[in-house]
């Protein structure tokens, strides 16, 4: 440790730094999460996924980060993808404090949100109100209420929808990261925020197919336990983290259909967000609408370039043919019956310029 941070920090000048880690990577190793297939969650303001894979994947798109993790060797190579979620846990929140205005702690809202059905009848929320998402390329959606019919839905549907929302964004965030080449056996998540919710858990397991363990540990007791290792108390993270173990377990609901169905109505709300189409077809229709005028726009002038091309070229064969008689004109070689047959040829050529003009347009 350099003089500077120990001053600041109150401590010896010298003192060996055994550990060191993000957040996130910390947050991983804390829940045991070191190998591929198992995945670290958190929903607090924001939330986050982080995987763990055997290889270095590099997102061309930007939506995600990859970090060596915090048990990687040369000869195991372990690596973190992450993904961030913007608008998570402040969804919900905020709906406690402007419509529960305190009187509903959240497990009178979970209590509340179990009486309605998976989908909350026809209610959507999309919860990304928080600023920009990095996982829609930066956009900012903000949130969204759907569906809200008001002779039919009370405040328990949209609890109920506020829950689902936020899990329904981890889903999709998770499918992302499968789609980069991460696998999921297994989500470990610490016991609290709103992996507090039984519906939350429970949709995520259910859309994932994975099962979920809620941990009660928290990033402190995972950094210490790292530190262990580092000094020496522990053989290695391995025997650190064997005592470990959850508390709760989720697993994916068999009865699915529900569960698909609200998700792909959310998804499809979502979808006319991304894509607005305005009367005129979504957005992708109307780029591939555009790729399309474009493309013909540009085989018309190819068109006309070639047209061009071909009477300069003819009209130079012409010009140069017409020179070389004229040539032997001058010398007293031609008769008048030879520039006849100049005079027809060269309307025979004229005649032709039109035809290939004729047939380069077609």
């Amino acid at each position: 440790m350099s003089v500077k941070a120990a001053d600041e920090l109150g401590l010896k000048p010298g003192i060996e730094v055994g550990y060191r880690a993000g957040d996130q990577p910390n947050n991983a190793l804390s829940l045991n999460v070191l190998h591929p297939g198992e995945m670290a969650g958190t929903s607090g303001t924001s939330g986050v996924l982080y995987g763990i894979v055997d290889q270095p994947i590099y997102d061309r798109k930007g939506l995600t980060n990859t970090f060596s993790h915090v048990n990687y060797t040369p000869d195991a190579n372990r690596f973190g993808l992450l993904l961030c979620l913007n608008g998570a846990g402040i969804q919900y929140s905020w709906l406690n404090q402007e419509m529960g205005r305190a009187s509903h702690t959240y497990n009178d809202m979970e209590r509340m949100a179990a009486t309605v059905p998976v989908g909350a009848e026809g209610v959507s929320i999309l919860p990304f109100g928080n600023g920009a998402e990095r996982m829609f390329h930066n956009q900012t959606l903000r949130a969204h209420l759907l569906g809200l019919q008001f002779n039919r839905h009370r405040r328990a549907h949209l609890y109920r929808a506020a829950l689902e929302g936020v899990a329904f964004s981890f889903v999709h965030g998770a499918r992302l990261l499968q789609q980069l080449g991460l696998t999921i056996d297994i989500i470990r998540v610490p016991q609290d925020n709103m992996f507090q919710s039984a519906i939350f858990c429970q949709t995520i397991s259910t859309l994932l197919d994975c099962q979920i363990d809620i941990v009660p540990t928290t990033g402190a007791i995972g950094a210490a336990r790292a530190s262990g290792v580092a000094v020496g108390f522990y053989e290695d993270v391995e025997e650190a983290l064997q005592s470990v173990k959850p508390n709760g377990t989720f697993h994916p609901n068999p009865q699915t259909t529900s569960y698909n169905q609200a998700y792909q109505a959310w998804q499809d709300r979502l979808h006319n967000f991304l894509y607005p189409t305005n009367g005129e077809g979504s957005s992708l229709e109307i780029k591939d609408k555009e790729t399309s005028e474009l493309r013909a726009h540009l085989e018309k002038k190819q068109k006309e370039v070639a047209r061009q091309s071909l009477l300069l070229h003819t009209k130079d064969d012409l010009i140069r043919e017409s020179i070389s008689i004229m040539v032997e004109a001058e010398k007293g070689e031609l008769d008048k019956n030879t520039f006849r047959k100049l005079r027809l040829k060269l309307e025979d050529n004229l005649h032709s310029l039109d035809n290939w003009a004729t047939y380069v347009k077609i």
